[in-house]
């Protein structure tokens, strides 16, 4: 159990973090921003919140917005399930610093024992998310203004 809600929680903060699928990982953590962006009507405020890790408040009405990201990315599967080797490779691919690998994982240890688990996917990843981004600001870990969008 608590395997598979790290594994959500992996999901829910990596698309945020984002997933190199090709060789231009920034280039393709916009497209899929974006991309998300327009399928779920996503005021530009809230997702540029999200994409600097500054906030989710502002997806609260557009909790899906986190599901979408979290598929484009191959994280989160049309069958309900999670690929980890993914989630691993985007940390190592974004992250190359230990110490903040371990910041974000401990993190997520916190938000998975936190947040309570919901059937519904669109609000989990958004508890999840949202539980996240507040703990790894608390370490000083978020790539505020680093990213153009």
């Amino acid at each position: 159990m608590v395997q598979k809600c790290l594994l959500v929680l992996t999901a829910c903060i990596l698309g945020v973090f984002g997933i190199s699928s090709n060789e231009n990982p920034l280039g393709f953590k916009i497209a899929t921003f974006e991309e998300c962006q327009a399928e779920g009507n996503v005021p530009e405020l809230a997702m540029k919140e999200l994409f600097y890790f500054k906030s989710a408040e502002g997806i609260k009405h557009h909790k899906c917005v986190m599901k979408c990201i979290n598929e484009k990315y191959g994280i989160y599967q049309n069958n309900g399930t999670f690929n980890f080797e993914n989630a691993v490779e985007a940390i190592k691919e974004l992250f190359h610093d230990p110490v903040v690998q371990n910041t974000l994982i401990n993190a997520g240890k916190e938000c998975v024992k936190t947040v309570k688990e919901n059937s519904d996917a669109c609000d989990y990843a958004y508890d999840l998310v949202d539980c996240f981004i507040k703990e790894t600001n608390k370490e000083g870990v978020a790539p505020h203004g680093e990213m153009p969008l």
